[in-house]
Formats: C-alpha cells, sequence, structure tokens
C-alpha cells in the first residue's frame, strides 16, 4: 500500500497509530477472563477511535 493512503488513513485515527494484534488480543482476554464475566450483549471495538457511533 502506498506511504500515502497509509498516511490518511493514520490521520483518521484519534489515537494516531495504528492497531497491533497485542490490542485486540487483550480485548479477548479481557472478555474471556473473570473481568469481562457480566458483559452480555454489547460490542466491544478495538479500533483507536476510529469507527464511533
Amino acid at each position: 500500500m502506498p506511504k500515502e493512503h497509509l498516511d490518511l488513513q493514520l490521520e483518521r485515527i484519534p489515537l494516531g497509530r495504528f492497531s497491533t494484534p497485542r490490542d485486540v488480543t487483550r480485548t479477548y482476554l479481557f472478555l474471556l477472563g473473570d473481568d469481562g464475566s457480566y458483559y452480555t450483549g454489547q460490542t466491544l471495538s478495538p479500533n483507536g477511535g476510529d469507527v464511533m457511533p
């Protein structure tokens, strides 16, 4: 992908960086563990603020 395209995409992300596998994995681990045991019917999206309702 051209650097110019990546730069434009990066500008859209409020946190100012692309996600890493660790970002997504931490969300899954939270939901699988005891701390996430009371979540039902929710949508959690580790997106750095790129997609906000």
